[in-house]
């Protein structure tokens, strides 16, 4: 909520969907010091922190393959190219 807020203040923030990481570094400890004192339990956040990991990695590793596309339409693309 804080990050956002930052934005909404900003003067020069012409409220466009892309929001600079630059501008986030400062508000990274309260970040930080939020998510620390929670402690996230269950399956659902374990099964959400894995695929985040994977998504990540996989966008990391071959940034043309998900460029705009869900993780369903990955796996769409994949299989068009392997059996076309």
């Amino acid at each position: 909520m804080a990050f956002f807020l930052f934005h909404a203040f900003y003067e020069e923030w012409q409220a466009g969907t892309g929001l600079a990481g630059r501008y986030l570094v400062p508000t990274l400890p309260l970040l930080v010091m939020s998510v620390a004192r929670s402690s996230p339990q269950g399956v659902l956040f374990r099964a959400s922190l894995v695929c985040s990991f994977l998504w990540g990695m996989l966008a990391g590793l071959l940034p043309a393959l998900v460029q705009d596309r869900s993780p369903w339409g990955v796996v769409a693309h994949v299989v068009d190219k392997l059996f076309p």
